[in-house]
Order: C-alpha cells, then structure tokens, then sequence
C-alpha cells in the first residue's frame, strides 16, 4: 500500500538485551540501507523509529524491559509527525522524522535484522507484528495492547498487513 498517507507499525516483543547493535524489530528497505524505506528498533531500552536511513529519529521516552513482554506501536502521519505509544500509552519521545513518502512499498521487508545482513539481530522474540495503512487511533492501539500478547512467531514470520478490522 502507499505509506505517503501515513501507516502504523504495531508489535508484540520481549527483549533479552538491546542484541547487536540496536536490534531490528521490523525494517524496510534495499541491502543493509533503508534510504527507501524505514527502521524499527530497540536502543538500550527504548524503541526508536527512521525513515530514509536514519536521517530523522524519533525515540520513545518509556522503557522497555529486558525479559517482560510489551506492545509498542508507532504511528507515522502524511506530515512527518510521529507518535509512540509502549503498552497503550502515548510515550513522548524526541527527534522527529520525515514525511513517509520516501519510501517504496516493493522493497524489502524483515523482522528481527537488517533487510539483507546479519548484524542488526533482535536479541528476544517478537511477535504479532502488523504493519497497517493507516495511523492507529487510541481507540485502536488500546484493543490491540488490550488483546494479549499475540502470536508468537519463532523465526522471521510472515508481514500481516491489516486494515483496521479488529474484534
């Protein structure tokens, strides 16, 4: 879908360290670069958010702890603005970002690592990772967060692209 209107990145994890490097939770983009595209990842114990390579990022204020579940959710908006929310509730943060139109929906996408190296590993497990194609409402993120803590996927599942049509 075309990310230029906004989307939302929405995903169980359970930490075991920060793993190589910054652990990927989900990352788009062609190589080890993700100019066309965008990251999602841990930083000592916080979730941070990029589009274009890092040019621009935004960081969740809330922790996240090593061996305890938690749901972290990042909205990108058509105008660059992004918001955080770590198990339901909006986390301010730092940094911004850039409008999502930079990024190309047919270029690679994959949890737990870089697209295409081996050097960005999530160290922990994640799981119910959805990638929607719009901003979530708060509505939204707290039947999410309030759902469990959702599939589990033990090697690099399958992207779940999801309109919105939760129960």
């Amino acid at each position: 879908f075309d990310m230029a209107g906004g989307f939302s990145i929405a995903a169980w994890n359970n930490p075991t360290s920060i793993g190589e490097t910054n652990g990927r939770i989900l990352v788009k983009g062609v190589g080890t670069s993700t100019l066309t595209g965008y990251g999602f990842y841990m930083d000592t114990n916080q979730v941070k958010f990029y589009i274009d390579n890092g040019q621009s990022v935004a960081s969740a204020a809330s922790s996240i702890t090593y061996g305890a579940w938690s749901h972290v959710v990042v909205n990108c908006y058509g105008n660059g603005v992004v918001k955080m929310y770590v198990n339901g509730v909006q986390s301010s943060f730092t940094g911004g970002t850039q409008a999502p139109h930079f990024i190309i929906p047919t270029v690679n996408t994959r949890i737990g690592n870089r697209c295409d190296g081996t050097d960005r590993t999530f160290d922990g497990v994640i799981g119910d990772v959805r990638v929607i194609d719009h901003p979530l409402t708060t509505t939204e993120i707290a039947r999410l967060y309030n759902s469990g803590e959702g599939l589990i996927y033990e090697s690099l599942g399958p992207i779940m692209l999801d309109s919105g049509g939760y129960t």
